[in-house]
C-alpha cells in the first residue's frame, strides 16, 4: 500500500515485458501525478484497478492506454 506515498518517479520503469498491471498505483497517494505516459502497455493482461478512475493519462481516461 503507498497511500501515504508522496512522489514517485517512475521514468525508468521498464514495463515492455509486463502482463498484470493491476492495482499498480490505484491506493497510492501521488497516483493522479505518476507520469505513466511512456509504459508499454502492448503487453498488458490484467490492469484493473491499475490508477484511480479519475486519473487521466494525456486527458484521457487511463483505461483508453490499454486500449
Amino acid at each position: 500500500d503507498c497511500s501515504n506515498l508522496e512522489k514517485l518517479d517512475v521514468s525508468k520503469f521498464k514495463t515492455g515485458n509486463v502482463t498484470n498491471f493491476y492495482c499498480m498505483f490505484y491506493n497510492c497517494g501521488c497516483a493522479a501525478d505518476v507520469d505513466v505516459t511512456k509504459f508499454d502497455v502492448s503487453k498488458a493482461e490484467k490492469y484493473d484497478y491499475f490508477l484511480p478512475d479519475d486519473v487521466q493519462v494525456k486527458g484521457k481516461p487511463w483505461k483508453e492506454m490499454f486500449a
